[in-house]
């Protein structure tokens, strides 16, 4: 489905990634399709009801989709939704907002989780998922346990890196009308979030990963006090210094660091012809079957010997971290 606002109020596009409902058995055990909605009519009924309804916020579409499946169905006793709302942000044309283009703004995106039942009323979590931050001090880990099996070194100063996926389950509600009386809490409360994870991640002296993401849940518990609880996960994203540019003499937050991630991609393109322009040394992604290994091409192999040597100098050199 497609929601689009005029005016300088970004457009969003949602799609509905899950969508399933507990009916009677006959339809495995006795090939009885008698109880089986078509996955035609899930869909139809989908871009119906986003005709019908504002699909903004996600959280209000979902519980009317959600109710109409049990009210037009009697033999179903739960429904199950999915949506997920990516970023599009309208285009800025010769200095001003172009009427209707649109660029996709990174790949975060706006998911809300529904399960409407007949015992249970509504029940909705939402999230932000897919955030990618990164920063370049600011974040330590020590003085964690230290056995025979341990060869990570403790560090006083490391880049932290991260793809967030947060989510928050809100109390239940009875009805859509219990949904809908006071909407405006769940625009408000994902911009809330949103804003504490940018503060918190940016500004937290992060002893450890863990620690800030409950610093977080804390924050998002107290900006709405209708969500029962809230939820982190930052999976590391390992990048490695080896290097600093320009000068030895910038000192952190000031210094200027080469950041390596070691992607599968850097030894696959689809030929030496589809080299970037300015970057040397590095391929293209992978856009079509062919491809080539590095040691196969010049140009990649004698960039990874220059990253190879720089790694071992900077490997001996002395350590950067301060402790304390």
């Amino acid at each position: 489905m497609r929601h689009r606002k005029q005016g300088d109020r970004p457009s969003t596009k949602g799609s509905i990634d899950k969508l399933t409902s507990r009916t009677p058995t006959p339809r495995y055990t006795e090939a009885d399709n008698s109880v089986v909605v078509a996955t035609d009519s899930i869909k139809n009924t989908i871009y119906i009801k986003a005709k019908e309804h504002p699909v903004n916020p996600p959280e209000l579409y979902v519980s009317h989709l959600g109710q109409h499946f049990l009210d037009r169905y009697p033999h179903i006793t739960t429904a199950h939704i999915k949506v997920i709302v990516h970023r599009w942000t309208r285009m800025t044309v010769d200095g001003a907002p172009h009427p209707h283009s649109f660029f996709r703004d990174g790949q975060e995106t706006r998911n809300v989780e529904a399960t409407v039942s007949r015992a249970g009323g509504i029940a909705l979590t939402s999230s932000v998922a897919g955030l990618s931050v990164l920063k370049s001090t600011g974040s330590a880990f020590h003085g964690f346990v230290r056995d025979e099996f341990t060869t990570l070194p403790e560090t006083w100063d490391r880049i932290l890196s991260t793809d967030v996926d947060c989510s928050w389950a809100w109390k239940p509600f009875a009805t859509v009308a219990a949904v809908q009386a006071g909407v405006e809490r769940f625009d408000a409360a994902w911009v809330a979030a949103r804003a504490i994870i940018m503060k918190t991640f940016a500004t937290d002296e992060s002893a450890s990963v863990q620690n800030t993401m409950y610093k977080m849940c804390e924050q998002i518990l107290e900006a709405a006090p209708e969500v029962d609880k809230a939820g982190f996960s930052l999976p590391n994203k390992h990048y490695f210094e080896v290097g600093e540019l320009f000068s030895p003499s910038f000192s952190s937050p000031d210094r200027f660091r080469v950041l390596i991630f070691w992607w599968c991609r850097f030894g696959l393109a689809q030929g030496p012809q589809e080299h970037r322009q300015g970057r040397r040394g590095i391929c293209a992604p992978v856009r079509a079957q062919r491809a080539h290994q590095v040691r196969g091409c010049s140009r990649c192999y004698d960039f990874g010997a220059e990253v190879r040597a720089e790694v071992a100098r900077w490997a001996v050199g002395p350590r950067r971290g301060k402790k304390g």
